[in-house]
């Protein structure tokens, strides 16, 4: 290989690593997130989406739309169980039923997973209240 073909080589990879290195630097001063985000969990049993947020022409909800709007909404969050309490044991655990051994109603989760840190545990450790 020629002299200037190994260096053009030797350019090249150098100007691949330099721009992949600054490739998501804009120049732009990041805002630092606040110490502790707010955090406003609306469960609802048997909403389905009559809201303003999902398209629904009838409904009219205009504040759960700006909430909507300015949070964050869960479109495929699905019930695995027919009945709540182990859908609720799912999201305070982040795990799935067959995990915890919750399938009905008068099932403890603690019998399964006795040391299990719980969503508002988890909060509480970091200073919420």
């Amino acid at each position: 290989m020629s002299f200037v073909k190994t260096l053009c080589y030797e350019i090249g990879f150098l100007a691949v690593i330099w721009l992949g290195l600054f490739a998501g630097y804009s120049g732009a001063e990041t805002q630092p997130l606040p110490e502790k985000p707010n955090v406003l969990l609306i469960l609802v049993d048997d909403l389905k989406p009559i809201l303003g947020c999902y398209g629904d022409p009838v409904a009219k909800t205009p504040n759960m739309d700006r909430l909507a709007a300015r949070g964050m909404r869960f479109d495929l969050a699905f019930c695995n169980q027919a009945v709540c309490a182990p859908s609720r044991n799912n999201l305070m655990l982040g795990s799935r039923s067959t995990s915890i051994g919750v399938y009905g109603l008068g099932t403890n989760f603690r019998q399964a997973v006795p040391d299990a840190v719980t969503m508002p545990q988890y909060f509480m450790k970091y200073g919420y209240r």
